[in-house]
């Protein structure tokens, strides 16, 4: 009788450790519908930075460090001009 092969044991692709990474999927999701609206329309070269970082994050099935400084100078940048609001911001970073 042949026996089945071993599955190799496979870590998860997003790990959440006291709330320091979340998935890019929850990540986006902190986000109401019209800011993410704002983001995904506006022209400037810094928001569009940010949103390829994700996008290439999220290609190799990494979570998103939420103490990175990219992170928080990211959404700290989306405040500085208006897309979102200090409140929104600080909301989004918890």
């Amino acid at each position: 009788t042949r026996e089945a092969p071993v599955q190799p044991e496979v870590a998860p692709v997003f790990e959440v450790v006291d709330g320091e990474f979340c998935s890019v999927f929850e990540f986006v999701n902190r986000f109401d519908i019209l800011e993410y609206a704002a983001i995904k329309s506006s022209t400037d070269p810094i928001v569009q930075a940010c949103l390829d970082k994700l996008h290439i994050t999220s290609s190799r099935g990494r979570s998103v460090y939420m103490n990175n400084p990219d992170t928080v100078g990211g959404i700290t940048y989306l405040a500085s001009v208006g897309i979102l609001t200090s409140a929104r911001a600080a909301a989004i970073l918890r």
